[in-house]
């Protein structure tokens, strides 16, 4: 019944207020009228769409409406608990303290409902409906208070209060609704106010929905459901990514960022101080921070409900034991009984439900928090990152020449200060929360449990800071071991750099040793790392442990008091509370300190003086239409910016004239006061249209007179005028600058393609033959990601760039340089003189090509940092005849160089070295470069970035092309994109067994039992202490003998515990230890033995990254994630089982809760891991353009091209922000789901031990114990989410590493039929070819083709030929390089094929073309194995012209080498391969054009040294000149893999019809 079964229930004698059940029932009416009219609505869809997205529009009010929302729903749920409550204590039952609540509780859900479907329709005028529903719902309510004032209700009784908290809300949504319609007066008034729309919301392809969503969206992350299923079905690309937010996009933050650190420069100018940046951090983006932290203070503050509602939820049961809750009304109104809210508070069903709802506001305002913090951290990192990148546009170059700031230097600002500054912005919150979350808790603590507690939260406190000292001595050993790492890497980057010639010589074994010792050093100080780590571990799981071991220990001494289950278990969740901050501490102040030190490197490159080009920038400044571009969009985000002023113009120069220099003293140093002037005294003009030719000797500033008009050097004197219209400069640098694209991109360089232009281009630069080479022709990609050029190929491409950009004056520095005669004379001809000329271009060329100074229109002659002429060829010539003469004697010694180039063919050498690169980019992959191993260790993610000491940028590269960070991002075909994702995202489950493999099962399985141990004893100790206190609820003290069974019973088991869990941390950390030193060592042992046609197609970086980023995750991250994994697995388990054990209810709604985790963690991890392989692979283009730019500074100034290239870094900066905020979101994503399951397990625990406690004489201990865990649940579900996720991605690297582990090896022995020579094989040096065909794999054609060839012993013999020939080859089947497929090579009466390779390869000598040294002494790089002594290795060095070299050096013979031997010249690398093959004593020399390389006094001492040293060697020589060979005893001329002449070289000379006759006469 309603009213009851009391007839005066319905009467309304004493006035309808005073009727109770009357004012209910009419309270009903709104309600249900408002049902009626707006279930109507819904279903039928009224209203337009007006906008592309739903939920994008938000009207005014929207978040403060969403809140009151929930707000008004969870105190309408206690209205209903309120009212089921006091029915239980009322005479008879009455539906209406409870029915009116459960009607209103259902009309408020379809009322935001309501509101959501009227904002995705954007209709207002439906808002009417809502604004009279509240209106009559207010009445109704105000009615209600009447009558319970009526009833005589007080402030004790909760009715009361929680109606009045109602009218309050109500009251607010009245205020919101007649403020939106006063606002926008979409009715009741004549003209209506539009809503504006931003501007990210009318772009389809924006699908990061976050910041536009409604709130219910927002805080449980609704929107990203789409995204997650999609994952999970198909793998992820950028495009499902879509466009970035204007509010997150680099443009907007760096403005933020450059806008406030501005004004606190003036500030600190004004004030005499130095600018703060950490102001500037906060100023900008300080406001989410706080929002963050505010949200953190809240959630934590939350936190400590679970403790006070298992004390109470303890003690409800207790009162019930003990017969002291009663279900009688303590004092009546009437005829109904209304509960006090002291009453309300400690009913333990109503704590279940209350600890229910604080866990899950709990949780999404932590979610909320780290979401915050990490976005707006990111915000930061990108403006810190785009404001780094602007100052670099702007810097000068002699900041980066002269040493003060290296490019490495430089880098590391963008890539680690920026991403440590970034890390303390996660922590900012945690920073701010951790001393009121301690203070609370020891406070909690000492009123659970007294002083006891207080003493063993001190001794959590006392081991903060020792947990703190063994983070810091981690993080030590942790950089020595990246030192050891470091040193291993750069042995195994050295033997692989020398691959071909330790085959080739037999050395495999001693470098691969020489990389063991590394490694071995290197885990060496893991393991000592380890020690560390394991005390790091230890710590972790032991301290909360001992904490209540002494707090329950010594309660029994200090306190009287009982120590109830209640009492304990609360103390049990606090000390678990307690545990995090304090544990935290040590990350967060190593996260501090980092990120200050960072800020200090940061401010003083902030500080560099910049380059002052305002006479460069004039006429077409296209600047400002970029900025009011950016005005828009950031306003449209409403985020406002002043108006930033154009340049100043220039002055005005004559018209015929393009620059004048009056007067001018330049100098590099910008931060001098007073600067060593390197120019002075500089006047001169550039006519229009002519061609101005910048002579003069070395050193005579010519390259500084380029880079002085350009605005690079700074101006001390003088004026530099430009003119004002038709000013497009394109510049050829002296250093030919690349960056990492296809060719045709490197050339067009940011223009429109016309290919009529191009190909002229083309062809003027000689470039049509390289690109007949490449294997994507012009789409192959060049620079250090890709193919590397020659320097001659740089400049070439260069120069392209400068003729085929539409520009007005073209400045070429030095282009003739590093090209030989006919590839210099045809860029001459065709291009500059040519095509320049026909476009009426004004040409500025640097050159020391004098010979075409009669093709100048104006000379500048400059000597001494001064321009000692200028004119006409004819003036100057007049002017000062003896420099005229000088000229004339110059181009004479010049045609002489040059006819001695031209037997050098140095265009064949290039095209020889192009197809050899070329080879390796057939297969592509990730590619590091040679420096990225150390890059790695130093950003907190794995990046890959090319990062080259100073001095090195153009010594060290990686060869050969393979898949580049934009490979998956572009790739051609979407069916291509999505294989080559699915790819590199799928792990086989046998990387996990051949970790487990490598780790040893045996250790592994102990590991198992150890962590099952380790929990099972610590959820033992936990049951004991429940049947301890258990024992407290009658009251009754415990005897001496009863005390000493329980604490001794639970220390023992709390010890056992603490040495379960030392013992398995110290089987985790070595077992991962074990793994990674196996897979390392198994993986080295196989590639060092890999044929070299493996190396050949083998990407360079792809073979690096698996002995770098592999190898390191392996190392460093699986073990903590698998140690994670155990124990969140575990602890989930202990959870699960505990609860069953103490009502097998709770299995009911486990397993529906175990399904949903399922289905969480399935969804996660599939998208989860394509976001964060896309998160991996958009960094490295950010760091890729950086380094470039770094590299080609000057030529992106003088293109004025800086607006776009720092358009191209923000644009990479949003691909990366965007994959970024996806994962993060993601994570957010799963956290507030699990946090909402584990809010379930709560609940649901709490119900189900209530429930038995109530209804059987289950211990009130274990219900405790119960909800002790059961509070654990969330968090470990969360870890054991991620952490399969992290195993999946970690476990790639085992997979990629065991692939290597797998390949085919050389067959350096038969498996029968080896003969093992006798030890002076070959004693003669015959050698024999009998029917050889031979080629470089099986699926290749032949390269050799049915050769037969007998050379007698000590024979000279010399082999010639084209390109392709095959004379190469021949070298290679004689050391068994390549498959022999058919014939056989017969030495001194041994067939080849049957020596084991090491002997054969040990036996013959060979000096390859590339003169490879190592790093080490003298002494190792000629004998490496230690076999020589001291007189042999001099007497190598004697003979090889290098003696008076080595004396020189104090250290001689242990002079130490560089790495490459860059120490040494080109000549004297080669001078030490000829001591080394000396030191060999071997009875067959081949020479493969060894002297290709080095000048022409070099290769002739070389070929001295080998006709007087090695007379009774057999000498093959493989021709890189043709004239080498005529002194030899035989010539070979090879065609087609064939030989076709054969013969004395006299003989072949006297044949005019022979080839070889021919090939001497086109060089000669």
């Amino acid at each position: 019944m309603f009213c009851g079964i009391h007839a005066s229930g319905y009467s309304v004698a004493n006035g309808t207020l005073d009727n109770m059940c009357f004012v209910e029932a009419i309270g009903i009416i709104p309600h249900v009228l408002f049902l009626i009219a707006a279930l109507p609505i819904l279903l039928l869809g009224y209203g337009t769409v007006n906008i592309n997205h739903s939920s994008w529009l938000h009207y005014p009010g929207h978040s403060l409406r969403w809140s009151l929302t929930v707000l008004l729903l969870f105190i309408l749920s206690c209205e209903i608990a309120e009212g089921l409550l006091s029915d239980l204590h009322s005479t008879a039952s009455y539906l209406q303290l409870y029915i009116p609540s459960g009607v209103t509780f259902v009309a408020t859900l379809v009322t935001a409902v309501y509101y959501h479907n009227v904002e995705m329709s954007n209709f207002p005028k439906l808002l009417l409906l809502l604004l009279g529903y509240w209106v009559i719902a207010i009445i109704m309510r105000i009615l209600k208070l009447w009558n319970l004032y009526v009833q005589g209700l007080n402030a004790a009784h909760l009715r009361l209060d929680l109606n009045w908290l109602i009218v309050a809300i109500y009251f607010l949504y009245i205020c919101i609704e007649v403020n939106f319609l006063l606002q926008k007066r979409y009715a009741f008034f004549k003209e209506s106010k539009g809503l504006d729309i931003k501007g990210d919301l009318q772009q389809q392809d924006m699908h990061f929905h976050q910041p536009y969503v409604n709130l219910l969206s927002k805080v449980t992350y609704w929107w990203m459901n789409k995204l997650m299923v999609q994952g999970y079905r198909q793998p992820i690309s950028m495009d499902n990514l879509g466009q970035l937010p204007t509010q997150h996009k680099a443009q907007a933050n760096l403005e933020r960022f450059k806008n406030v650190y501005k004004k606190e420069k003036d500030r600190a100018a004004k004030e005499g101080q130095t600018p703060s940046i950490w102001k500037c951090f906060f100023k900008a983006f300080g406001l989410s921070i706080v929002y963050s932290s505010i949200f953190r203070y809240i959630g934590d503050l939350l936190g400590f409900i679970g403790p006070l509602c298992v004390a109470g939820i303890v003690k409800f049961l207790v009162e019930i034991r003990q017969g002291n809750i009663s279900f009688h009304a303590s004092q009546q109104v009437k005829e109904h009984y209304f509960v006090s809210l002291e009453e309300f508070m400690e009913n333990g069903f109503i704590l279940a439900y209350l600890l229910f709802m604080a866990t899950l506001l709990q949780h999404t305002l932590m979610e909320m928090s780290y979401y915050l913090a990490i976005k707006e951290g990111i915000n930061l990192k990108a403006g810190i990152t785009g404001l780094i990148y602007e100052k670099t546009l702007r810097m000068s170059s002699w900041s980066l020449s002269n040493g003060d700031w290296s490019i490495e230097q430089i880098i590391n600002l963008m890539s680690v200060d920026a991403n440590q500054i970034m890390l303390f912005v996660w922590f900012c919150p945690h920073l701010w929360a951790m001393p009121v979350q301690v203070v609370i808790a020891m406070v909690m603590l000492y009123y659970q449990m007294g002083y006891p507690a207080v003493i063993g939260a001190a001794i959590i406190v006392i081991l903060c800071p020792v947990q703190y000292l063994v983070a810091r001595q981690m993080t030590h050993m942790q950089k020595d071991t990246m030192d050891h790492s470091e040193d291993r890497f750069k042995k195994f980057n050295e033997m692989l750099k020398g691959i071909r010639l330790l085959k080739l010589y037999s050395w495999e074994s001693i470098f691969c040793t020489l990389v063991d010792r590394a490694r071995n050093r290197e885990i060496s100080s893991m393991r000592k790392s380890s020690v560390y780590l394991v005390i790091s571990l230890f710590l972790t799981a032991a301290t909360p442990i001992i904490a209540t071991v002494v707090t329950f220990s010594i309660h029994h001494y200090m306190s009287d008091e009982a120590l109830t289950a209640g009492r304990t278990f609360a103390t049990l969740v606090l000390f678990n509370i307690l545990v995090v901050p304090l544990f935290n501490f040590p990350m967060v102040v190593v996260a501090m300190v980092n990120a200050i030190m960072s800020a200090k490197r940061l401010r003083p490159f902030l500080d560099i003086p910049e380059v002052d080009r305002g006479f460069y920038l004039t006429g077409e400044d296209e600047q400002e239409d970029a900025k009011d571009v950016l005005i828009t969009l950031l306003r449209m985000s409403g985020i406002h910016m002043k108006s930033i002023k154009r340049q100043k113009s220039a002055k005005m120069v004559p018209e015929n004239f393009v620059l004048e220099v009056t007067n001018g003293h330049f100098a590099w140093d910008l931060s001098s006061d007073a600067p060593t002037t390197t120019l002075y005294d500089i006047n001169f003009k550039v006519p229009r249209g002519a061609m101005t030719l910048v002579i003069g000797p070395h050193d005579s500033g010519k390259t500084s007179l380029v880079n002085a008009i350009l605005g690079e050097m700074k101006l001390l004197a003088g004026d530099v005028s430009w003119c004002l219209e038709k000013n497009r400069v394109s510049f050829h640098a002296q250093k030919g600058w690349l960056f990492n694209a296809n060719l045709r991109d490197n050339i067009i360089f940011g223009q429109p393609f016309n290919q009529a232009r191009y190909d002229r281009v083309i062809s003027a630069c000689s470039l049509q033959a390289d690109i007949d080479i490449l294997p994507e022709g012009d789409q192959t990609e060049i620079g250090e990601r890709g193919i590397w050029l020659t320097p001659g190929q740089k400049r070439r491409v260069s120069v392209a760039r400068a003729l085929y950009y539409s520009s007005d004056i073209v400045i070429l520095d030095d282009p003739l340089s590093f090209l030989d005669v006919h590839e210099g004379s045809h860029m001459m001809q065709e291009g500059i003189l040519g095509m320049l000329r026909e476009e009426s271009r004004t040409i500025i060329l640097v050159t020391h090509k004098l010979e075409y100074l009669k093709e100048a229109d104006n000379i500048l002659v400059m000597r001494d940092g001064h321009v000692t002429h200028q004119g006409t060829f004819g003036e100057i010539t007049t002017e000062d005849p003896s420099l005229y003469q000088m000229w004339k004697n110059t181009i004479s010694t010049q045609a002489q160089q040059e006819e001695e180039q031209r037997r050098k063919d140095q265009r064949g050498l290039e095209k020889k070295y192009l197809r050899r690169q070329a080879t390796k980019t057939h297969h592509k992959d990730e590619e590091i470069s040679d420096d990225d191993h150390k890059v790695h260790h130093d950003v907190v993610s794995i990046v890959d970035v090319p990062i080259k000491k100073k001095g090195q940028e153009d010594k060290d590269s990686g060869k050969g092309s393979s898949m580049s960070s934009q490979d998956l991002l572009s790739s051609p075909n979407e069916a291509e994109k999505k294989k080559m994702a699915k790819d590199l995202m799928s792990v086989p489950m046998s990387a996990y067994m051949t970790y487990l493999l490598a780790g040893g099962v045996l250790w592994v399985v102990i590991l198992l039992l150890v962590s099952i141990l380790k929990h099972g004893v610590m959820v033992a100790g936990d049951f004991w202490l429940a049947d301890w206190s258990s024992l407290w609820i009658d009251g009754t003290a415990l005897t001496e003998d009863e005390w000493h069974y329980y604490i001794y019973g639970y220390v023992g088991l709390s010890l056992s515990g603490i040495f379960m869990a030392f013992l398995a941390s110290i089987i985790i950390v070595l077992t991962g230890v074990q793994a990674g030193k196996n897979l390392h060592k198994k993986m080295l042992r196989r590639i060092i033995l890999a044929p070299m046609r493996w190396f050949d197609t083998t990407p360079y970086g792809r073979i690096l990254s698996r002995f770098s980023s592999d190898t390191a995750t392996i190392d460093q991250q699986l073990p903590t994630t698998a140690e994670s994994l155990i124990r969140t697995f575990l602890m989930c388990t202990a959870a699960l089982l505990v609860n069953a054990i103490v009502t097998p209810y709770f299995l009911i709604p486990a397993a529906v809760i175990l399904f949903g985790f399922y289905l969480l963690q399935k969804f996660f991890i599939q998208s989860s891991r394509e976001l964060q392989h896309l998160d991996i692979l958009t960094k490295s283009p950010v760091l890729y353009h950086f380094s470039e730019t770094l590299r080609g500074l000057s030529t992106v100034r003088a293109y004025r091209d800086e607006k776009r290239f720092q358009q191209k870094l923000n644009d990479q900066i949003d691909q990366n922000t965007l994959a970024f905020l996806f994962l993060n979101t993601a994570n957010r994503w799963l956290g507030v789901r699990l946090d909402y399951l584990g809010a379930f397990v709560v609940l649901w625990a709490a119900m189900c031990s209530l429930t038995a406690a109530v209804y059987s004489d289950i211990p009130v201990g274990l219900v405790g114990l119960a909800l002790t865990y059961a509070l654990m649940v969330s968090t470990y579900l969360n870890w054991g989410v991620r952490n399969i996720a992290d195993i999946e991605m970690q476990m790639d690297a085992v997979h990629m590493v065991s692939t290597f582990s797998e390949m085919p090896i050389e067959p350096y022995r038969k498996d029968e039929g080896n003969v093992e020579p006798h030890r002076e094989w070959p004693g003669h040096g015959e050698i024999v070819l009998e029917n050889l065909s031979t080629r470089y794999a099986p699926d290749l054609p032949a390269v050799l083709r049915e050769v037969d060839l007998r050379i007698k012993p000590g024979e000279k013999v010399g082999i010639c030929g084209k390109t392709g020939s095959g004379k190469s080859s021949l070298s290679m089947a004689l050391f068994r390089m390549i498959d022999n497929f058919q014939g056989k090579i017969v030495i001194d009466g041994i067939d080849i094929a049957d020596v084991p390779l090491n002997t054969l390869r040990s036996r013959l000598t060979i000096i390859p073309q590339d003169p490879i040294l190592f790093s080490g002494t003298i002494r190792f790089n000629l004998d490496p194995a230690g076999q020589y002594n001291d007189k042999e290795l001099w007497d190598a060095v004697e003979i090889a012209q290098l003696k008076p070299l080595v004396v020189s050096f104090p250290e001689g013979l242990d002079t130490a080498v560089r790495e490459g031997g860059s120490n040494f010249s080109i000549g004297q690398r080669q001078l030490f391969c000829l001591a080394r093959a000396f030191v060999r004593k071997s009875r067959v020399l081949v020479m493969d054009e060894a002297t290709a390389l080095v000048d022409m006094e070099t290769e002739a001492m070389l070929h001295r040294v080998v006709k007087n040293s090695f007379t009774n060697c057999t000498v093959i020589t493989i021709a890189h000149r043709v004239p080498n060979i005529l002194e030899c005893d035989r010539v070979l001329v090879f065609g087609g893999g064939r030989i076709v002449e054969n013969n004395k070289p006299s003989v072949l000379l006297e044949q005019e019809d022979s080839i070889f006759t021919s090939m001497v006469k086109a060089n000669l």
